[in-house]
């Protein structure tokens, strides 16, 4: 670098922005090179003299340019491998879960052993941060809370008006899941 004190860089990236605040025009001696994972980008480090503190000629040098590159490609292997480590974890997590639910349909005597179990398998390792259970008495509905983690008091009075009363939108979309037809919907708050 022609004068290293002066330099600023960059890091822009679905994660953030990091390093100096990005000059309003750009400036006349910038270098970008750009993070890529799988052939998608996923960032960009970006290092420029800002106009007002460098001789107009300095450029940056082949191998400063190169070094920018090489660095982007040291952080985009490091992304891939963590992106690689947290899917990992992510299926190690989905194993625990179906093995705990599997032994809870297995091991448990009464029904409320078996809620119980599979309320634990979904929320170990804060899978599911929000989650209920509710059983019907036979009929489709209405439906009746059992237990639920993750869901504000306040909030209980409606969640269980809308699995309780049959035209609520929750009905409609549990029956689209129950064809396997698994989607997101904003739900209406039901008039008082």
């Amino acid at each position: 670098l022609v004068s290293p004190a002066l330099a600023k860089a960059r890091i822009e990236s679905q994660w953030g922005h990091f390093g100096a605040q990005s000059p309003a025009l750009k400036p006349h001696n910038e270098i970008s090179q750009s993070m890529r994972v799988d052939d998608r980008e996923v960032g960009r480090i970006t290092l420029w003299y800002p106009d007002d503190g460098v001789p107009g000629d300095a450029r940056f040098l082949p191998e400063e340019i190169s070094l920018l590159r090489n660095i982007a490609r040291h952080v985009s292997d490091a992304i891939k491998r963590r992106q690689a480590d947290e899917r990992i974890q992510r299926l190690r997590y989905l194993y625990e879960m179906l093995s705990a639910t599997n032994r809870s349909v297995v091991h448990s005597q009464t029904s409320e052993a078996l809620l119980d179990g599979l309320m634990n398998a979904l929320v170990a390792h804060d899978t599911f941060p929000i989650v209920f259970i509710a059983e019907s008495g036979g009929d489709p509905w209405p439906l009746h809370l059992k237990s639920h983690r993750g869901i504000a008091v306040e909030h209980l009075p409606l969640l269980e008006r809308m699995i309780g009363d049959p035209p609520t939108p929750l009905r409609a979309l549990l029956g689209e899941v129950a064809r396997g037809e698994v989607f997101c919907e904003a739900l209406q708050q039901l008039p008082d």
